[in-house]
Parts: structure tokens; C-alpha cells; sequence
């Protein structure tokens, strides 16, 4: 079972945090809730909603971690039909209720389920192919643009 975790960039900041998400209907409020080390108390962000990102359970083959609006760069590994499809550079989606991203295609919805891809084969070769270079909502990144102006 995946750790279920998010990120966000607190509206006074340009550095993510990481913790649990809420919403506070009240307010509209996005808020991340970063938990003290020893969990006695935690500290709650305002985060700005567009930033806002849930890891995806899997990790790079650096050993970072996954998460939805992350840029990822697939290297090949052999040259089949399917391992074509996906070689490049990708972005991290939750779409219909699964993280996704988009096939190398021109099918407007032709994305692939990333967490059966990675599992398809034991785990082993798809992590190895895989680097998160960036994400969509930090400039710098790689040359990713910010989030607003990058299509979601």
C-alpha cells in the first residue's frame, strides 16, 4: 500500500512543503499539513491550489519520489513498439481516477496508466528508465513553465 501524501507552494513561498492535504470548505482554503518529526504537533500551510500534487507511490531511478505535476524523462531501454510510445519527456496527470501521462501519440486522450506501467514488469526495468527532471509549477525547471500556463 502507497503512502498517501502531498506537496504544495505556500502562497508566501516558492518552495514546496509535504505533508497531509485539506480543504477547508469554510474558507476555500488549499492547506498542506506538515507534521513535526516526533508527530506532537504539525503546522498548517495555505498553499496555492494549483500547486497542490499527491505522490504517486513510486520513486525515480535516483530515488526520488513521484508526484502528480511532475516532468519525468523516460529513457529507453530497448526499442519494442510499446517502450517507443512512452520515450521522452512526460507529464504526471490524475485523470479518471489513476495517475497517468500522456503516450507519445496524437490521440488527444491516449494516456497510460503510470503505475500499471511501472508494475507491468515487476518494477524493475520502467523505474530504471524513469527521471524526474522538474515539474510544472517551478520555473527553471528544465524548461517547464509555470503552472497556469502549462496545459494541465
Amino acid at each position: 500500500m502507497r503512502e498517501i501524501k502531498f506537496r504544495g507552494i505556500p502562497i508566501d513561498s516558492d518552495k514546496f512543503i509535504y505533508g497531509y492535504y485539506h480543504y477547508l470548505t469554510n474558507s476555500g482554503t488549499h492547506c498542506i499539513d506538515v507534521p513535526m518529526a516526533d508527530f506532537s504537533n504539525s503546522t498548517l500551510w495555505h498553499v496555492k491550489a494549483e500547486t497542490v500534487g499527491q505522490f504517486t507511490g513510486l520513486c525515480d531511478r535516483q530515488g526520488k519520489e513521484i508526484y502528480e505535476g511532475d516532468i519525468i524523462d523516460v529513457h529507453p531501454i530497448s526499442d519494442d513498439s510499446f517502450t517507443c510510445r512512452v520515450v521522452g519527456k512526460h507529464i504526471i496527470k490524475w485523470w479518471n481516477g489513476q495517475f497517468v501521462f500522456k503516450a507519445n501519440s496524437k490521440e488527444k486522450d491516449d494516456y497510460i496508466n503510470f503505475g500499471w506501467w511501472v508494475r507491468s514488469n515487476d518494477n524493475k526495468p520502467q523505474l530504471k528508465q524513469i527521471e524526474v527532471i522538474g515539474n510544472i509549477y517551478e520555473e527553471g525547471n528544465n524548461g517547464s513553465e509555470k503552472a497556469g500556463s502549462q496545459n494541465k
